[in-house]
């Protein structure tokens, strides 16, 4: 399919949107005829839109960019941040962690679920997605924290949840913490 500008006797170009198969010119759709360069471009332009429609194409208007975002964010009137926060962190606040009340434990708990690598890595992974600085030293600071003085709260947290599940009823319970990550 392409446009095809034809000139008659009469001073008149007609612009047609046409197509070629066997050798043959189907002519597809008119769109009319004119005298002038200005109408001239003003029916390609129709022939043009008329073929990226028919064939199912659309672009995306770059020409206009800055404006574009500008009117995109004149017409926010409100913001909701969703994400590990707002999804594992209901669970996490349902299950009474919240009680302790230290940004760096809810973030290693819900990034290691999320995304169990290395300390290191957990620190990138903050804050690559989340902006929160943290270094490998605060988390092993943090870490030796919270095996001398969190230790047992958190282990208390787990299993008044643990039996508030199973009914106030636990025989045994084996955990592991070494390592989240299984391939």
């Amino acid at each position: 399919m392409f446009v095809r500008n034809l000139k008659h006797n009469n001073g008149k170009t007609y612009v047609q949107v046409v197509s070629k198969a066997f050798g043959r010119y189907k002519v597809l759709k008119s769109f009319g005829s004119c005298q002038s360069s200005d109408e001239l471009e003003l029916l390609h332009n129709k022939a043009n839109h008329w073929i990226k429609s028919e064939q199912g194409i659309s672009e995306l208007d770059f020409e206009n960019e800055i404006s574009i975002y500008s009117q995109l964010v004149a017409n926010i009137t409100s913001l909701k941040l969703s994400g590990i926060d707002l999804v594992l962190g209901k669970i996490f606040d349902e299950i009474g962690f919240n009680i302790i009340e230290d940004n760096l434990f809810k973030d290693l708990v819900l990034y290691r679920l999320v995304y169990p690598k290395s300390k290191l890595k957990t620190t990138e992974y903050l804050y690559r997605f989340s902006q929160k600085q943290y270094t490998e030293d605060d988390i092993y600071r943090y870490l030796d924290k919270l095996h001398s003085k969190q230790k047992e709260i958190i282990q208390q947290i787990s299993f008044d949840h643990t039996k508030a599940i199973l009914g106030k009823q636990i025989n045994v319970l084996f955990y592991d913490v070494t390592t989240i990550y299984f391939e």
